[in-house]
C-alpha cells in the first residue's frame, strides 16, 4: 500500500523487482489518505487477514501509525537510506527487505 496512486505501486514493484514479497498492490486514487486506518484495514480485507494478524512494513511514520491504529500485530519500518526517525514508532527497524526473513512455527 502507498500514498501513490495505484498504477505507480505497481510500476513500483515490478521495477524493483519486489513481486516476491508484494501480494497485492493498492494505492491511493482517491478518498482516504495515510494514516487513516481504514486503508490499512481495506487491504487486509483484500488479502483475507485480519490487521491483528499481520505486520506493517512501512517506511513512514505515517505507516506506523496507519499500523498502530488498525491494530496490527506489529510494525517494521524499513528506512531504505538509513534514516531511522523516517520510521519512529516502528517495532524493528530494517534497512533492506531481504532482513525479514520467515521461519514456519
Amino acid at each position: 500500500m502507498s500514498a501513490a496512486p495505484t498504477a505507480e505501486v505497481k510500476d513500483f514493484v515490478v521495477r524493483y523487482q519486489l513481486t516476491d514479497y508484494i501480494q497485492t498492490s493498492i494505492g491511493v486514487d482517491e478518498g482516504l489518505s495515510k494514516p487513516d486506518p481504514a486503508l490499512f484495514i481495506h487491504a487486509c480485507q483484500v488479502l483475507g487477514v485480519e490487521a491483528k494478524h499481520t505486520l506493517m512494513v512501512g517506511d513512514s511514520v505515517g505507516d506506523m501509525q496507519m499500523a498502530r491504529h488498525a491494530q496490527a500485530a506489529g510494525c517494521i519500518g524499513i528506512t531504505w537510506i538509513d534514516k531511522p526517525d523516517n520510521v519512529k514508532g516502528a517495532d524493528v527497524v530494517i534497512h533492506r527487505l531481504d532482513e525479514i526473513h520467515i521461519t514456519s512455527q
